[in-house]
């Protein structure tokens, strides 16, 4: 099960009642119930079940120097407890808060990754799984047609929610609205400088992948968030945004644009007329397009992480003139781990979308969806 992704926490003293609760040790000694019960002194099934009677599966252990008391039986009679001169009646709800308490006052804090795992215990069963596949490298062909098989996987039921996370080989791509001025060199001298030129049915219009750079294709379907597109756009912003942030770089959108872009450095930087862009400060960071069919989206989001900035320089990137762009690594003036901010991407999805990340393989998904074994042979590790 994965974990989302937390913040800091500060150290408890004691462990609270959900954790005393998801503890398995704790449950044994409560016969099966919240401690939080026993130790209020009620039980939820009855006095019958918490005394050891038929269907109660047995009274919990005594503490170390309490006996139990002995039931002496009578014609006609319940049983009534005989006590010894001194003793004081002991029932097993006494003993099971006994022994909670003193589990309470002996416990250690548990450690962050205690902390960590016993999250998903407690949150993962209210939400719907999104299965997420690292498929490493793969031509951006090969990507789309595999997409259009997890799309109709996904209309059919056969799946739940994807997301796709992979790098392309160099490659252009040209959305519904890209115009030829987009490429102003044209596709042979692109094609003969190593960068492939694809059309494609995504919004948008042109725009730039190559390796280094985190793709996301989510193939998810739109009922549960009302079918709005616009909304799933911003939420698609907000999860590039919020794992950027976990890697120290502050971004954010532009009123009028879709994407994500650095925060300028310099308070009270201007507007671009033209452009309606920070200037100089704004840099173009993260950029989305996507297709809805029949309320399943494909295409997605894509993050500059390591990648080569120069082949943006010799496109309109996005339609959008004197627009700048930038990676994590020129932000943080270092190359990245890739994989591990394809985790925080993944966990960050999850948060956003309000769905439980669950890694899966490429093996997985072929085995559910056919057509996809053609992918095992051309992909390769991105982490």
């Amino acid at each position: 099960m994965i974990p989302r992704f937390p913040g800091p926490q500060a150290p408890r003293s004691t462990p609270n009642e959900l954790e005393l609760a998801a503890d398995p040790a704790n449950r044994a000694l409560t016969n099966g119930f919240p401690a939080s019960e026993v130790l209020a002194g009620r039980h939820p099934r009855g006095r019958g079940q918490a005394s050891g009677r038929r269907g109660g599966g047995g009274a919990p252990a005594l503490p170390l120097g309490i006996r139990r008391s002995q039931p002496v039986r009578g014609p006609g009679r319940r049983s009534v407890e005989r006590l010894s001169a001194g003793e004081r009646s002991i029932t097993p709800l006494d003993a099971a808060r006994e022994l909670a308490l003193e589990r309470l006052r002996t416990a250690s804090p548990p450690s962050p990754r205690e902390r960590l795992s016993r999250m998903p215990m407690l949150t993962a069963r209210s939400r719907p799984e999104v299965w997420v596949a690292l498929a490493g490298v793969i031509p951006y062909r090969d990507a789309r047609r595999a997409q259009k098989l997890l799309e109709a996987a996904r209309l059919a039921g056969e799946v739940p929610d994807l997301l796709l996370l992979l790098e392309h080989p160099p490659v252009y791509t040209r959305g519904r609205r890209a115009t030829a001025e987009d490429l102003p060199m044209g596709t042979h001298w692109y094609r003969g400088h190593g960068i492939d030129v694809c059309d494609t049915d995504r919004g948008g219009r042109v725009t730039y992948h190559g390796p280094g750079q985190l793709v996301g294709y989510p193939i998810v379907s739109l009922r549960p968030y009302g079918d709005d597109v616009h909304a799933y756009i911003r939420r698609l912003e907000r999860t590039m945004i919020a794992a950027m942030a976990d890697w120290g770089v502050d971004a954010g959108t532009i009123p009028g644009l879709t994407g994500v872009w650095t925060k300028p450095a310099t308070p009270g930087a201007r507007h671009s007329e033209a452009t309606s862009l920070l200037a100089p400060e704004a840099k173009k960071i993260g950029s989305i397009g996507v297709h809805v069919n029949r309320g399943v989206t494909t295409h997605g989001f894509a993050i500059n992480v390591n990648n080569a900035l120069e082949p943006f320089e010799w496109i309109v990137p996005c339609g959008i003139e004197s627009c700048r762009m930038t990676s994590l690594a020129s932000e943080l003036g270092a190359e990245q781990d890739l994989g591990e901010f394809a985790t925080a991407v993944r966990d960050r999805f999850g948060e956003v979308y309000d769905r439980l990340p669950v890694e899966v393989s490429l093996g997985d998904l072929a085995e559910r969806v056919t057509g996809l074994e053609s992918l095992l042979g051309v992909s390769a590790a991105l982490r």
